[in-house]
């Protein structure tokens, strides 16, 4: 019973000032906005790993390249930003961009012709 009205009387009669609260809202408001930006970090970092592994899986299995340097030069790069380049997402995009899009528009061209 003592324990109860020490614990009660505690939290009706609270020590810390105002200016410690301000202190530790704000502490905790920096706090959640570190842990959402580091969420939305690791978001965007998993999203640019699954378009690199998609964009070199479907390079891989594309067998309409003229030759096979010439899938292995897409492959480079797709590949080579991701060390060199200050934008890693750049072979990424150009392969989207140069084989991916075009490469299906005539997929879905030659369907409609014939």
């Amino acid at each position: 019973m003592q324990l109860l009205r020490f614990l009660t009387a505690a939290t009706t009669t609270d020590p810390v000032s105002p200016t410690a609260k301000t202190a530790l809202t704000i502490a905790g408001l920096v706090y959640l906005a570190f842990l959402l930006s580091f969420i939305f970090m690791l978001l965007v970092f998993l999203a640019f790993i699954g378009m690199v592994v998609w964009s070199i899986i479907d390079c891989l299995k594309r067998e309409d390249f003229k030759k096979d340097e010439e899938k292995l030069l897409w492959l480079a790069i797709i590949v080579l930003p991701l060390f060199f380049f200050p934008l890693p997402i750049l072979g990424v995009i150009l392969y989207y961009f140069f084989v991916k899009r075009k490469k299906d528009a005539e997929k879905k061209k030659k369907v409609q012709e014939g």
